[in-house]
This record gives C-alpha cells, structure tokens and sequence, in this order.
C-alpha cells in the first residue's frame, strides 16, 4: 500500500471497524425494484446478491441506473442476476 506525500498517518483503523456485521443481501430472484428499495431503506448504493448463502456478485444504483433504468427496461421485470 502506498504513501500519501505530505499526509501524515496518525493510526491505522483496521477493516473489522469500518465493515459492517449484519449484511443484508438481495436474492438472485429479486426484481431490482426490490434491491432498489432496500438500498433506499438502507441508505446505501451497493448491495451483496446471493444464492443459497453463497455470494454470486453486487448490484449497485449504477447498474440499476444504466443497465435497467437508461434502456427503458421495467425494474419490476429485471432481475438482480440478470
């Protein structure tokens, strides 16, 4: 990890402080409306998608923003795997 020039470090914070514990996910099933939704409950632009407890990507607003949203696709219709 590199420096910073004229930026003096006076601690490190580790990650096990900054992550959070209680992850909410949004299933592979799910509309993006719905991850949409949660992210907006949750005050946040990224969400874990799982599949039977396994991690299979993130969505983001970004992605619902450009991938759904810009090619007039209905969020009800699009999933968060697709």
């Amino acid at each position: 990890m590199g420096t910073v020039p004229n930026i003096e470090c006076r601690s490190q914070m580790r990650v096990s402080e900054a992550m959070t514990r209680e992850v909410r996910v949004c299933k592979s099933q799910q509309s993006i409306q719905e991850c949409a939704k949660a992210m907006a409950d949750l005050d946040t632009g990224v969400l874990p998608v799982a599949e039977d407890n396994v991690l299979v990507g993130m969505v983001t607003d970004r992605d619902i923003a450009v991938r759904a949203v810009a090619e007039g696709k209905a969020p009800i219709h699009r999933f968060a795997r697709s």
